[in-house]
């Protein structure tokens, strides 16, 4: 298996092939487990990291992730009989409107964000814009706390759970 910055996952199986794109801000290791599930299943995977998209990478426009999205999934075309694509969060969403440019074998969307009811977003959040203009403002992190932006009550302790555990 290839994890790394550069290629994220690639595992070789058969001729059938899974494109998985990963959540904004992640990178292919939040795919890790599902990816060894569909390689187990026989499917070839691949996982890449997207530049501009990916933690530590410096920002690019949507349009970027969705052409990058789209040169990975025309390379598996060329090598493989089917080409499946699955996506979490955003990445789902670049699944979306990568169906719309091209034909593929499936789509699996996971947790894709449609639309946003605001719920968990608090009051003041029209700030953040001017945070670009506030000296040391590169400095501040923002700590994530319940709700976590999750309404499902399981879920959420589950969540708390796992960040009170560094993970």
């Amino acid at each position: 298996m290839t994890n790394n910055k550069s290629n994220g996952i690639a595992l070789e199986a058969g001729d059938q092939s899974v494109l998985m794109l990963h959540g904004l801000g992640a990178s292919s290791l939040e795919l890790t487990r599902l990816a060894k599930d569909f390689h187990e299943q026989g499917f070839s995977v691949r996982a890449p990291d997207i530049q501009g998209y990916c933690f530590g990478t410096p920002q690019e426009s949507w349009q970027s992730w969705i052409d990058q999205a789209q040169a990975h999934f025309w390379e598996m075309r060329k090598q493989y009989e089917t080409v499946s694509v699955v996506g979490v969060s955003m990445g789902a969403t670049i699944g979306m409107m990568l169906a719309a440019r091209e034909t593929f074998t499936s789509l699996v969307v996971l947790s894709a964000a449609l639309s946003y009811d605001g719920w968990a977003i608090p009051w003041y959040q029209f700030l953040i814009n001017w945070t670009a203009w506030i000296p040391f403002s590169s400095r501040y992190e923002y700590k994530e706390r319940e709700p976590f932006g999750i309404k499902n009550d399981e879920t959420r302790a589950m969540i708390k759970r796992m960040m009170k555990s560094s993970h």
